[in-house]
């Protein structure tokens, strides 16, 4: 069964460049919500060499109607030049919760019963 909210990891270089990002797909209604989790550990293969770097992690809550534009905002004002983007659909949510996403999103998005 598809769902109508994901939730999408990116990671960011710094927690200002986390913020500025936050802001921006906020202020365009593109996420109902974000959470920075600063210095993260990231260990990763880049061009050939293994990179060990401190990162910030976002965490942001969307629906799937908000997916391709999300992502092309991320790709477009990232600073990195392949930007994580992995979207996990929500299988289980507080139904609240949902209804407050989608204030914020505009209109609903709801799952035929």
């Amino acid at each position: 069964m598809e769902t109508a909210y994901y939730l999408v990891l990116c990671t960011c270089p710094n927690q200002a460049t986390a913020l500025q990002i936050a802001e921006e797909l906020l202020g365009a209604g593109l996420v109902a919500c974000i959470n920075i989790i600063p210095n993260l550990t990231s260990i990763y293969s880049w061009e050939g060499k293994l990179i060990q770097s401190e990162e910030s992690l976002l965490y942001l809550k969307t629906r799937k109607d908000k997916l391709a534009d999300l992502e092309q905002a991320i790709l477009t004002i990232h600073p990195y030049k392949v930007p994580e983007f992995i979207a996990t659909a929500i299988t289980y949510c507080n139904e609240n919760f949902t209804y407050w996403m989608d204030g914020v999103l505009g209109g609903a998005l709801r799952e035929e019963e």
